[in-house]
């Protein structure tokens, strides 16, 4: 394994192939889960609560763009998932307790209805597994080309 992949996947318990190709996974599905949000953030074209309710208060800066779904938690929900596959429990678990704040914390900051941040965590959460299975040998060729070079 080349000196510079090895450190960063020391934490995430190992150093096999099949784990830094997880991890390889992880960047990639999140990466694929929010392209896949955008065009449907379009589609939906759902307005902010404070959009809706002028009457709310907002606790953040109000951000511009659509609520449906939500591409924060999109995004936390990919990332979770991606990790809960590359077998890194501890930091899986993590990170799925930190997409669940993130969802309640979208939701009470006034920038997004619950369902918004519940579907943006399903989103990220389906692509990440759905497309898994086709790109994740794609991603362990990746790895071992990077582990043979010099």
């Amino acid at each position: 394994m080349s000196l510079w992949l090895a450190p960063r996947v020391a934490g995430f318990g190992g150093t096999d192939l099949d784990k830094i190709a997880g991890l390889v996974w992880v960047a990639v599905g999140t990466g694929l889960a929010y392209a896949v949000s955008l065009p449907v953030v379009h589609l939906v074209a759902r307005a902010r609560p404070f959009a809706a309710m002028p009457q709310a208060i907002v606790l953040v800066t109000r951000p511009t763009g659509f609520s449906f779904p939500n591409e924060h938690t999109v995004i936390a929900g990919a990332v979770a998932a991606g990790l809960w596959l590359s077998r890194a429990r501890f930091v899986a678990a993590a990170a799925t307790l930190t997409a669940i704040i993130l969802a309640l914390a979208v939701v009470y900051t006034g920038t997004a209805y619950p369902g918004d941040a519940a579907a943006g965590l399903l989103l990220g959460t389906l692509v990440s597994l759905g497309i898994y299975p086709f790109a994740i040998g794609r991603c362990e060729r990746l790895c071992m080309r990077l582990r043979d070079r010099p």
